[in-house]
């Protein structure tokens, strides 16, 4: 049985927990602007509102370790994909920006099947991207990267089918494709 605290200096990792693991369900957002980060998924991107309220019980201050924990959340989902997103109501937060070469999630990821039409849209909608779509990989992607609301990175990769002389990598983002 686990302790009260969840930390240890040193885990060791005795089982995989592959046997235990069904599927990725979903990747969670802190924001301090919930309806501008609601408007981009759900407007911009297409994903669907599954659930949206407040929450006070006093269990999510013990799992979030965060003491008197309030927040509003949503749960959007696009295809088999979802995006939880929070606003902590009263709590103090980290800053806006975290950079990209910073421990932590750095951004969240979307394959598309055009990548240029992505830009030419997120432009129009007001958003910025790091630079125009870049090609990587020998050809094989073509990606962007875009500030979303509180600067949260999103990228969009359109990854292709390309033959050459190189052999077939290992996965998408094989060895070969430095």
């Amino acid at each position: 049985m686990p302790s009260e605290s969840a930390s240890a200096a040193s885990p060791t990792h005795r089982a995989s927990l592959a046997d235990l693991i069904k599927k990725p369900h979903h990747t969670a957002f802190c924001v301090t602007d919930f309806d501008a980060a609601l408007s981009f998924f759900v407007d911009l991107l297409g994903f669907v509102v599954e659930a949206d309220s407040e929450r006070t019980e006093p269990e999510l201050a013990t799992v979030t370790a965060v003491p008197g924990a309030r927040i509003r959340l949503a749960m959007l989902r696009l295809g088999d994909y979802r995006i939880e997103l929070f606003r902590y109501n009263g709590s103090k937060h980290l800053p806006r920006v975290h950079p990209q070469d910073k421990n932590g999630l750095t951004h969240v990821g979307f394959e598309v099947s055009d990548v240029d039409a992505v830009y030419e849209r997120i432009l129009a909608a007001g958003y910025r991207a790091t630079s125009v779509p870049v090609e990587l990989r020998n050809g094989r992607s073509k990606l962007i990267y875009v500030y979303g609301p509180e600067e949260l990175v999103v990228e969009f990769i359109e990854l292709r089918d390309i033959a050459d002389d190189k052999p077939a990598a290992n996965s998408e983002y094989g060895a070969d494709d430095a």
